[in-house]
């Protein structure tokens, strides 16, 4: 199966598959815990969108000093 390519530079929101790629996990993954996250899309036109802003925040609020 060929690798998916996503064209996320510059973008502010991303679909729910993009933002998956961008987080670093499965699509399955993404929809299965983003919630637990506190990252909650925005219904725009009919798609789901979510910020990189949120994302990040939620990485970030997860990360671990060794």
């Amino acid at each position: 199966m060929m690798a998916r390519e996503f064209y996320i530079s510059g973008k502010e929101w991303l679909t729910t598959d993009e933002a998956a790629h961008y987080a670093g996990v499965s699509p399955a993954q993404w929809r299965a815990h983003r919630e637990e996250h506190g990252i909650f899309p925005t219904i725009f036109m009919g798609k789901m969108l979510f910020r990189k802003q949120d994302i990040d925040q939620a990485i970030e609020s997860q990360s671990v000093r060794a």
